[in-house]
């Protein structure tokens, strides 16, 4: 059996090039694993991976085998769910929904509200509330890439 050694900086550049600009990127889903030969900086790594991960538009999510069940799928879950921002990923798609549907905002995110999307857009709160609870439904539910139950709980956030 051989083996294929690359220095750190080596598989961060192929990690980032053939795997989160295009096999991921392109729908693809799979497990990544390093074993490293000999002692390396694992925070180092670590961070590598995130800043890559980031750079590319993705979140990331580090969970270690030691400390987390990861053969249990609820632990894993959990553990994953845990580090995500959840409230900014959903600011962050509700922005842009909203924008996209015509809509001005404030350039601050503690004024978003519903009181200040109605004055910005010159619009009656009640019947503006009505249009917001429908726009993250039309976005989501036939977003066949995610679950159902992931797609409601989606929209539920939002």
């Amino acid at each position: 059996m051989s083996s294929l050694y690359l220095r750190p900086t080596a598989w961060l550049t192929v990690t980032q090039t053939e795997y989160l600009q295009s096999f991921i990127r392109d729908g693809g889903a799979a497990v990544k694993f390093i074993v490293p030969t000999e002692d390396l900086d694992h925070d180092e790594l670590r961070q590598g991976l995130r800043s890559l991960a980031e750079a590319e538009g993705y979140v990331f999510a580090w969970i270690d085998a030691a400390k987390t069940r990861v053969y249990l799928i609820d632990h894993l879950f959990h553990e994953i769910a845990r580090q995500v921002d959840w409230d900014g990923l959903a600011f962050s798609f509700l922005s842009r929904i909203l924008v996209k549907n015509g809509f001005t905002l404030s350039p601050q995110p503690e004024e978003f509200t519903l009181a200040k999307l109605a004055e910005l857009n010159g619009r009656d709160e009640r019947l503006l509330r009505q249009e917001l609870h429908a726009l993250p439904e039309k976005h989501l539910i036939r977003n066949y890439q995610m679950g159902q139950g992931f797609r409601i709980a989606m929209i539920r956030l939002c």
